[in-house]
C-alpha cells in the first residue's frame, strides 16, 4: 500500500537514468505546466483569480465604508439586554438599512454587474 501511494505522487522527469525525485514544495502550480499538465495549471490559475477577486471585493467594500458611512461595519452588531433596548436596536437597524440601501445596491451593481 505504501509503495502504491509513493508511486501516485508527482515526480520530476528522470534525467540520465537517475531515480526520479519529487517536485519541491515551492513549485508554482499556477504557472508550471510540466508538473501535472495544463489542466492542473488552469485549475491553480483559476484559484489565484478567485483569491484576487475576493480581495478586490473586500477592499472595495472597506473603501465604500470609509467614504460613504462607517455604519456599514456596525449594522447588526448592537446588543440589547432588555425588551425595550431590543425594540430600539431593531428600529435603529431598520432605519439604517433603508438609508444605506442605495449604496449597497450600487456596490452590488458595480461588483457583479
Amino acid at each position: 500500500a505504501l509503495r502504491q501511494r509513493s508511486r501516485g505522487k508527482l515526480h520530476m522527469p528522470a534525467r540520465d537514468g537517475q531515480r526520479r525525485s519529487l517536485w519541491p514544495l515551492t513549485t508554482n502550480l499556477a504557472q508550471a505546466e510540466d508538473v501535472a499538465g495544463p489542466g492542473m495549471t488552469l485549475f491553480f490559475s483559476f484559484q489565484v483569480g478567485i483569491i484576487v477577486w475576493a480581495l478586490v471585493l473586500g477592499l472595495s467594500w472597506l473603501l465604500l465604508c470609509a467614504t460613504y458611512d462607517m455604519e456599514f461595519l456596525h449594522l447588526g452588531l448592537r446588543r440589547a439586554t432588555t425588551s425595550m433596548q431590543n425594540c430600539i436596536v431593531v428600529a435603529f437597524g431598520y432605519e439604517q438599512q433603508r438609508r444605506l440601501m442605495f449604496a449597497k445596491c450600487c456596490y452590488l451593481a458595480a461588483a457583479y454587474g
